[in-house]
């Protein structure tokens, strides 16, 4: 995984938060500047409009045809809104970087400070990328860009976002063996505290 973030107060905290892990580099730079990736996270919203933030970018990027690509995607499998807490791997079209992981952090542009959205997005990103690999019979998902999400139309602190990015990749890619309301209650502690 490459965390790639223009801001670098937010690159800072993501060296912070996942420091020591081998698996993930940070990067300070646009998306556009990294050359090696198979999929890109994008923090979206649950239509599918990519009209602003980084959605925006990655929509002029691969052409407009990302844009009905993931619409067409959202009426096939979420009646037209995608909820918070799920992520869609689209097709590009791009040889060179073939998947979009189309992953709504907010239902319509609104500040998700506060929330554990950014938590849940990027669980879900990582699941379904997992996902995609476990089942695919084509091409799989070998490295994956995020940026930091929730941190521009969502107005989230950076520390937390990078702390609730860490958060979820530890739960998908190290998971509790034994789910008790001790765990539980740990987990939840994490949030606020």
């Amino acid at each position: 995984m490459i965390l790639v973030d223009t801001q670098a107060d937010l690159c800072s905290k993501f060296e912070k938060h996942f420091s020591g892990m081998d698996q993930v580099s940070v990067i300070n730079a646009r998306f556009q500047d990294v050359q090696e990736w198979d999929c890109v996270v994008t923090p979206a919203n649950s239509y599918g409009i990519m009209d602003g933030g980084f959605d925006y970018y990655l929509a002029e990027y691969f052409g407009p045809e990302l844009q009905r690509s993931v619409r067409s995607g959202l009426y096939v499998h979420y009646s037209g809104v995608q909820p918070v807490g799920t992520s869609m791997i689209v097709e590009t079209g791009n040889e060179k970087h073939p998947f979009v992981a189309h992953t709504p952090t907010m239902r319509y542009p609104m500040s998700i400070q506060g929330t554990i959205n950014v938590f849940l997005a990027m669980k879900a990103a990582m699941e379904a990328v997992q996902d995609h690999n476990d089942n695919v019979r084509g091409e799989i998902i070998d490295t994956v860009l995020c940026p930091g999400i929730g941190t521009c139309a969502g107005g989230m602190d950076s520390n937390a976002a990078a702390y609730q990015m860490r958060l979820a990749y530890d739960m998908v890619f190290n998971p509790p063996k034994r789910m008790t309301w001790d765990v539980v209650r740990e987990i939840e502690g994490r949030f606020h505290g």
